[in-house]
């Protein structure tokens, strides 16, 4: 052992306590199986060779993920662009995808035995330019429509839907959050009240007061577009409306409510109602 390799190990062996605290800290939620089926799909429009690869830099840049002539693989980064020998491989996407789906910041990034395809005893390598979910979601296509330059192909963007239909919140947003909407609302002026974001080109779903009431509309540009999709001239109407609604419903996944109900499926989640917007809404929530 070199003087360099005895400085090395010292060096590790000291600041191990505090390396250990700080991976305690990465978050262990799974990342899950529609953020890993996103990604493969992204992965199978790629080039051989290509993929996700997020650090460009000299030497040594991390794990990627990368497009090989009948799959994917995990490896090692050189120079921001050089892929090194494959770590795993995967040839069939619902390999992929269960693989993934598992993961963690917690796990990727190496601490984790239970996973010995990312788990290193290695120091150096150790939460060093891993992969995290916020590096897979950079990566990942979005599913809100197939697109004509080589993919995603229509089987993976039902894929993809079915995922995010399963992974959206269906708990009920309850009397107390319509009775302050509504509350919140009546204080408004009309043709003002909840939208996403008040920007040019915004296009989405809003409610908006009235002369009489309170509608349900289209927004675009932080105004009404379009006729009311549903209105109300009476409280408790809208929050016995609003309360049995959810992020689910609102996205246009629940046939049974046919205000919010689409057959369009590229507006499906887009911009629509969600629990966290109405939040935003009401003060002191």
């Amino acid at each position: 052992m070199t003087d360099t390799d005895a400085y090395t190990r010292a060096y590790y062996a000291k600041n191990r306590p505090q390396r250990e605290a700080l991976a305690r800290r990465l978050d262990r939620k799974p990342f899950g199986a529609r953020i890993a089926a996103q990604v493969w799909v992204e992965l199978m429009r790629s080039r051989d060779g290509e993929g996700l690869i997020h650090q460009a830099h000299r030497d040594y840049c991390g794990h990627g993920l990368i497009r090989t002539a009948d799959g994917a693989m995990l490896c090692e980064i050189q120079d921001g662009h050089i892929p090194g020998p494959a770590l795993a491989t995967w040839h069939d996407r619902d390999a992929f995808i269960g693989f993934f789906a598992r993961q963690s910041d917690w796990s990727c990034s190496g601490w984790e035995p239970r996973e010995p395809v990312m788990h290193t005893d290695d120091p150096w390598r150790q939460s060093n330019q891993r992969l995290t979910r916020a590096i897979l979601a950079s990566f990942a296509v979005s599913d809100s429509h197939a697109r004509h330059d080589g993919g995603p192909t229509t089987e993976d963007v039902a894929t993809l839907r079915a995922l995010a239909a399963a992974e959206t919140d269906r708990s009920p947003f309850g009397d107390r959050l319509a009775g302050k909407v509504w509350r919140e609302l009546s204080w408004c002026q009309p043709g003002e009240g909840v939208v996403h974001r008040r920007e040019r080109d915004y296009r989405g779903q809003g409610l908006l007061r009235t002369a009489d009431g309170v509608m349900l509309c289209g927004v675009e540009n932080a105004q009404a577009a379009g006729p009311a999709i549903a209105a109300w001239q009476d409280r408790d109407a809208f929050v016995a409306f609003l309360a049995r609604q959810s992020d689910w419903s609102c996205a246009g996944w629940d046939a049974g409510e046919p205000v919010f109900a689409l057959e369009a499926p590229w507006r499906y989640r887009g911009q629509r109602i969600t629990r966290a917007m109405l939040r935003r809404f009401v003060p002191f929530w």
